[in-house]
């Protein structure tokens, strides 16, 4: 097993963070802008709509 990689937290410029749930999934997009943290963008899905998904 190989060691896990050392991560400089002042690196971190997008963070992707998702819900993947039984009835939705739900995705924000966290960016480094002007010295913060914000959130930029967010979208959803429900789970099951898309005929391609339903065999998961």
């Amino acid at each position: 097993m190989h060691p896990a990689p050392k991560l400089n937290p002042d690196a971190i410029k997008v963070i992707l963070a998702t819900d993947c749930g039984s009835t939705t999934t739900k995705a924000i997009l966290i960016q480094y802008v002007d010295g913060h943290y914000r959130q930029t963008h967010r979208g959803g899905f429900a789970a099951g709509h898309d005929p391609s998904c339903r065999s998961f």
